[in-house]
């Protein structure tokens, strides 16, 4: 058998729990390693996913568990569901269970072992202290959160008549490309036909006598239409502040749009398999953009508008 390096902290990841999605257990030990930056942590893991390890490699030392090897350290911590720790594991100080979840029945599978029982809080330490040989204390997750790296999800809003050249299919390509990038967004699309989402992100809404609530809390207005009249929606966006992500058709070209920095436009062919590279780069670049500051100079729209309906109306 071969001996490992000697490790003094050792988080066991195995038993009869699988750590292979983000639960309650991984998000605790994210936490617990941005509280303690200056400890030397280390994970021994039975089985997981490489987006798992990815999120605690840069708090912890991760390393898979090999049978034929030797691990050491001061002290071993382990959690309820992995009580059968590998023998080739030796802590030489102490042994921690951490109890996350809530026991039913006394536990005999090697739970006697372990010199502290913690539960995550006081009511977890009452209900468990029946199935444990040991007190049960507890002390209350950590929750380490710098608001300075969350970057906030995107919020996109869509209104559709039924039609064709309003192009549901380019909303759903736009909304699987934001899935494949793994970008975190929520895409409200109110239209009158029964539609099952393609995309996590996308719900699609029953139509609303007024928009205006919701174009006050979104990001971007988007219409991917093949033609527009006077585009109603993109004009009362527009009154309300928000930014807008559009097909270049002429009736944007008469409003002024097709320089405007609020307006990303989105060319038809970008929508194509074989440009699929570009359609990417340009969500990013929508995205990374949503906190932006938005205004449009309406005034000399809204001037025209009433001159001119001054002299039709009697």
């Amino acid at each position: 058998m071969s001996i490992s390096e000697f490790y003094p902290n050792i988080f066991y990841m195995g038993g009869t729990t699988l750590y292979t999605y983000f639960n309650g257990y991984v998000t605790w030990l994210v936490n617990l390693g941005k509280m303690f930056p200056d400890k030397d942590l280390t994970i021994i893991y039975s089985k997981s996913t490489p987006e798992i390890i990815a999120k605690l490699s840069p708090y912890y030392r991760c390393i898979q568990w090999q049978k034929d090897a030797r691990y050491a350290c001061d002290r071993l911590i382990s959690t309820y569901g992995s009580y059968n720790y590998p023998d080739n594991i030796h802590a030489q100080e102490g042994k921690y269970l951490f109890i996350h979840g809530r026991p039913s029945g006394k536990i005999t599978n090697r739970a006697d072992i372990y010199d502290r029982y913690i539960a995550v809080s006081q009511d977890g330490a009452e209900a468990a202290q029946s199935c444990y040989p040991k007190h049960v204390e507890y002390i209350w997750n950590p929750l380490v959160i710098d608001e300075t790296k969350i970057d906030r999800s995107l919020r996109l809003m869509s209104a559709q008549r039924i039609g064709p050249e309003k192009r549901l299919d380019r909303i759903e390509t736009m909304a699987e490309t934001l899935d494949e990038l793994k970008l975190p967004y929520s895409w409200d699309l109110f239209r009158r036909e029964k539609q099952v989402a393609k995309s996590s992100g996308l719900f699609f809404r029953e139509p609303v006598d007024s928009i205006l609530p919701y174009l006050k809390s979104t990001d971007y207005f988007v219409l991917l239409s093949d033609h527009e009249g006077c585009p109603y929606v993109v004009l009362e966006a527009m009154k309300m502040g928000v930014k807008l992500v559009l097909t270049p058709l002429k009736a944007y070209k008469e409003l002024g749009l097709m320089e405007n920095p609020n307006v990303t436009f989105i060319p038809f062919e970008y929508f194509e398999p074989q440009n699929h590279a570009q359609l990417k780069s340009l969500i990013l670049k929508i995205y990374y953009q949503k906190d932006n500051p938005v205004s449009y100079d309406l005034s000399g729209y809204d001037q025209g508008i009433k001159e001119a309906y001054a002299q039709i109306l009697k």
